[in-house]
């Protein structure tokens, strides 16, 4: 069998075949450093969400309409699940950059649990556990702990909110029954540009040593009328949504 030649490369194509390896290589890096720009993982809401009664069509509406809506109702009725709803629809389409939700740390009616173990944190997210199942609700667990995770949605007791400014965020004031003309006050002045603000109660659920001392229902009565951006919804036992006998029990245990 014949002996195969050995070819030779002159040493001018043997210089362009290293810069040919060499483009290849820095080219194969600049790709690997410097990749296209990745669209970013989207937030679906869970489909099927409307308004069940007329005054939650109308709820939805000064929602939509007003800067400040105070909304007050029995237990049941949808105030907090609408509110975080439409407050995720806002961010999402990014009319806000985020959600603050705050409310009064008080125990429920006479229980007295004590300090809770851990960091504040842990400290403090068991008292918004039923706010954080509305949100879990309308997006599931692994979307909610995304937006946990990088701060898009953020819980704070109403002790920590004085001197905050609170621009373009979505503030969803829960359990407003519970703070005081002064509290309520502080709270509805954190307001700031391009934010809008839900604030929620029932007198009914009341847990003040003096239920006299809540600022919620007197703010409610100064407000009403008081600017075209500024709404009040008042739900009642129609508006009940949770389970029928709710209306039923709370009708008959005054």
């Amino acid at each position: 069998m014949a002996k195969r030649q050995k070819r030779f490369q002159h040493p001018a194509e043997a210089e362009q075949d290293v810069t040919d390896i060499k483009d290849a290589f820095t080219h194969k890096k600049k790709k690997q450093k410097y990749p296209q720009s990745v669209v970013q993982n989207q937030f679906w809401l869970k489909a099927g969400f409307s308004a069940r009664t007329a005054g939650q069509a109308y709820y939805l509406q000064l929602l939509n309409e007003c800067t400040i809506t105070l909304c007050t109702g029995p237990a049941g009725t949808g105030k907090t699940w609408i509110a975080t709803r439409f407050a995720l629809e806002k961010m999402l389409s990014g009319a806000v950059s985020r959600i603050v939700v705050t409310k009064p740390i008080l125990e429920a009616g006479s229980e007295k649990l004590g300090a809770l173990p851990g960091e504040v944190e842990d400290k403090v997210l068991p008292h918004f556990q039923s706010i954080l199942d509305c949100f879990e609700d309308h997006l599931g667990p692994a979307a909610l702990k995304k937006l946990l995770d990088t701060d898009k949605i953020t819980f704070i007791p109403t002790a920590y909110m004085r001197g905050r400014s609170l621009n373009n965020a979505f503030i969803l004031v829960d359990e407003s029954q519970n703070l005081t003309k002064k509290g309520l006050k502080l709270l509805l002045t954190r307001l700031a540009e391009g934010s809008l603000m839900c604030v929620n109660g029932d007198s009914d659920q009341c847990d003040l040593p003096r239920p006299e001392d809540s600022g919620f229902a007197p703010a409610i009565q100064a407000l009403q009328g008081s600017d075209p951006e500024i709404g009040v919804a008042t739900l009642d036992y129609a508006d009940i949504q949770r389970h029928r006998l709710i209306g039923v029990m709370l009708s008959r245990l005054k």
